[in-house]
């Protein structure tokens, strides 16, 4: 199943580009929604509505043997942006998941939770510092910030956990775009930053402090207008992870995190249902996640989490006010 939705992907990512390759490609300036480029325009109110269901698997290795864990996960996703200017708009994120992970021990015992509640908010800004107009290609300045706002903290019990990241968050990018009337191609690199975070375990009262890290991102995305109302999104990204420092307050145990290497690619099918106005999607993205390890000093044990993979499908709405 999942190799057929990856060659289905891949498939997609080919063919698009070449059903437009006899088209116009003349460069084009207008803003089109769901575009990667896509910047609202001043005095505009630009809006995404989503919702989109993952499947998460991965395997733990250790001392004990492997365990195989499953996770399910919905989340529901808003998005505004203000067009401040033609070049600078500000934008505000909010999400809210709600997930169940089932794990089987190399016994055979089998452990369940869950985990739901709000993401941390996050407020963004985009300046397009060089505007296709006047220039070959568009180069747009991004930066975010999420704030510590929610608490993080586990299952226990009949209790779900939380989802917020239990520390401030941020990011900061810039991504270089060309438009043609049925073609846009855009590359982007970046630093995605965890600051520390703590993360409270309900069952044994313990908390796990996180030391924080930069995660360097590197992308793309891409879309072929196959008609002037329907169009199909390519895109895909990788992050070179860290490996931070975990300590557990309460009895002082200090390990490394390893994190794994992580690499995404999706597609989305849009449909304009009032042409600039109002876009429907759906989604698909495949993640590919490093082996992970926790290390600690001295021991010989380490958790080893390894074939992590994630399929998540979405829909969403796109639509923008002037």
């Amino acid at each position: 199943m999942f190799s057929r939705s990856i060659y289905c992907l891949v498939l997609a990512a080919t063919a698009a580009p070449l059903m437009a390759k006899a088209q116009d490609f003349t460069p084009s300036t207008d803003r089109i929604l769901s575009d990667p480029t896509y910047l609202p325009l001043q005095g505009q109110i630009y809006g995404q509505t989503g919702y989109s269901y993952g499947v998460g698997t991965s395997d733990t290795g250790s001392l004990a043997g492997t365990a195989f864990s499953r996770a399910w996960t919905d989340s529901y996703s808003q998005h505004l942006a203000y067009g401040v200017t033609n070049r600078l708009s500000v934008n505000l994120a909010l999400d809210y998941d709600a997930s169940h992970a089932r794990s089987t021990s190399a016994a055979g015992d089998v452990a369940e939770g869950g985990r739901q509640g709000f993401t941390d908010p996050t407020f963004g800004v985009t300046y397009r510092l060089i505007d296709q107009a006047n220039h070959p290609f568009s180069l747009d300045l991004t930066g975010a910030y999420s704030p510590d706002l929610l608490p993080a903290k586990t299952a226990a019990g009949s209790g779900d956990g939380t989802v917020a990241a239990g520390g401030a968050a941020g990011n900061i990018g810039v991504a270089i775009g060309r438009e043609t009337k049925v073609l846009t191609v855009q590359a982007s690199i970046g630093g995605a930053w965890q600051g520390a975070s703590d993360l409270r375990n309900m069952a044994s009262g313990d908390t796990l402090h996180t030391s924080g890290y930069w995660v360097p991102t590197f992308g793309f995305a891409t879309q072929a207008r196959l008609t002037p109302r329907l169009s199909v999104n390519v895109n895909g990204d990788y992050e070179i992870q860290a490996a931070p420092n975990v300590t557990n307050q309460g009895t002082g145990v200090l390990y490394q995190s390893n994190h794994g290497d992580v690499a995404n690619l999706g597609m989305a099918v849009n449909y304009h249902f009032v042409p600039n106005r109002v876009v429907g999607s759906l989604t698909y993205n495949h993640g590919f996640y490093g082996q992970t390890d926790n290390i600690s000093p001295g021991a010989p044990d380490r958790d080893s989490f390894t074939d992590r993979a994630a399929n998540v499908f979405g829909a969403k709405v796109q639509y923008v006010f002037r």
